[in-house]
């Protein structure tokens, strides 16, 4: 991957979170991301960067109880799918 590149863009996400700024540190870019909730933006961050600090950060989140309620169903899915791929 090219180090110029924004990192949106280096992990082929569908919405550019880093456009404001291309140096945006790891933690921001993936808070950005679970802002948004794009299901497919989230996989590709978890797969990137781990499930785990994913689901460290969405505690962070400053969400109504619906949204977090939403975030929390998705990242349990995609944390289950990823542990089926490993397992075949």
């Amino acid at each position: 991957m090219d180090q110029n590149t924004r990192k949106s863009v280096q992990l082929k996400l569908s919405f550019p979170y880093d456009w404001s700024n291309p140096n945006i540190r790891q933690d921001a870019l993936i808070l950005n991301v679970l802002n948004r909730g794009i299901y497919e933006d989230i996989c590709r961050v978890a797969a990137h960067y781990g499930i785990d600090i994913v689901q460290e950060l969405a505690g962070q989140l400053d969400t109504p109880p619906h949204e977090t309620a939403r975030i929390t169903r998705m990242l349990n899915n995609i944390k289950t799918g990823f542990s089926r791929a490993q397992t075949r």
